[in-house]
């Protein structure tokens, strides 16, 4: 099955399709009016970076992959503001190993370490994701957009001043931003792809003192070697941020380094998230007309939805299950798309809600964990 089967099987959602199905679902909209579909909106969001599922640790061992990069950009500096430790940092999964700053507080986390100097001037961030499936070189850079734009760019002032792809193979994206606290930072990452798995460097440090900081920076990302066997072993894209939509209807865990669209009509929002390679989807639509909405005529919008929006003419349900907090899932596949996927759907007075994951039929193992995190996190913001 073909990864990339799914971008021209699921198509972005078009609102007046939406609107227009709606209509012939028993009452579901009564006497619309339907308006051209606007091109989708880019919504920025306000992620946390927060920590990503528990990770039991596979055996350590010290790695034995040394990195490749040749050279790093380099930027004109005065006295160095640290030296490296004598004893390297080992992760507990064995997936890399680094020379971090000597005296600097160090905290491990499930998929990478995070060191910080005492006068919190400098910074550095290491981390690894397994992304599933072997991404090409322009689904590596759909991975760095989205990181990029999820997390980054949610800092106030932030602005990208370089991104190139290294001689290595690396992305190298140099950036300046303010923190919560007003403080200017320029951060350079370097996104290392590697056997399924990304390792990212993230450099941390006051604008004003950057240049200080950029020789020996390079010389802790020149100390890491890192172990892709050990790494892949960890769930797929384990780093996540809380997605809270602008509605406040819902919120919900999706990775970082997943493209997300918001799409904004009339009655109808569609929120988008998907996976660099295109292999999975997570989309929940929301339609409100201000109209009561019964069950029955839920199920049959929700059916209508996956046949006629989704093309999925051959779709078979393999189960249709009521929830605990009323909703239904169903559980589905389409031969003829190669794609199997579960769909939540449920009312709200006049709220017609549809949380959907597809994914290539593939790839659906692979993904399913994903799935697992957000569904686990999902709940209504009080």
């Amino acid at each position: 099955m073909n990864k990339k089967l799914l971008r021209t099987a699921l198509p972005m959602l078009s609102l007046l399709t939406l609107v227009a199905l709606a209509c012939t679902c028993g009452g579901l909209l009564d006497e619309p009016t339907p308006t051209p579909a606007p091109e989708p909106t880019l919504v920025p969001l306000v992620p946390t970076k927060v920590g990503a599922p528990t990770l039991v640790p596979t055996k350590a061992g010290v790695p034995t992959t040394a990195p490749t990069r040749a050279s790093q950009p380099t930027q004109a500096g005065g006295q160095a503001p640290f030296k490296l430790s004598a004893t390297p940092f080992v992760h507990k999964s064995g997936a890399f190993s680094v020379q971090l700053p000597d005296g600097w507080k160090v905290e491990e986390r499930s998929t990478g370490v995070f060191a910080s100097s005492a006068d919190s001037v400098g910074s550095v961030d290491i981390s690894f994701v397994n992304t599933g499936t072997q991404l090409d070189a322009k689904e590596v850079m759909n991975y760095v957009d989205a990181f990029e734009k999820n997390f980054f760019a949610t800092y106030t002032n932030y602005k990208l001043s370089d991104k190139k792809t290294l001689s290595d193979g690396c992305v190298f994206a140099m950036k300046t931003l303010a923190t919560k606290s007003g403080v200017a930072k320029s951060v350079g990452t370097y996104y290392c792809y590697n056997t399924s798995v990304m390792f990212q460097q993230d450099f941390w440090a006051d604008t004003t003192v950057f240049s200080q900081y950029a020789t020996p920076f390079d010389q802790v990302s020149n100390s890491m070697k890192s172990n892709s066997t050990a790494a892949a072993k960890s769930p797929a894209y384990a780093e996540t941020y809380t997605f809270t939509d602008l509605n406040k209807k819902f919120e919900f865990k999706v990775p970082y380094s997943w493209k997300y669209e918001r799409t904004k009509g009339t009655s109808t929002n569609v929120d988008t998230f998907t996976s660099p390679d295109g292999a999975s989807v997570f989309q929940n639509i929301t339609y409100d007309d201000g109209k009561t909405v019964t069950q029955s005529e839920s199920g049959k919008f929700a059916l209508k939805l996956l046949k006629d929006v989704y093309k999925l003419t051959d779709i078979v349900i393999t189960e249709d299950k009521v929830q605990k907090d009323g909703s239904e899932r169903l559980t589905w596949y389409s031969n003829a798309q190669g794609i199997k996927g579960q769909s939540f759907f449920e009312t709200r007075g006049s709220t017609f809600l549809m949380l959907s994951w597809i994914a290539n039929t593939g790839d659906y193992n692979t993904f399913s964990p994903v799935w697992d995190v957000l569904l686990d996190s999902y709940k209504i913001p009080k």
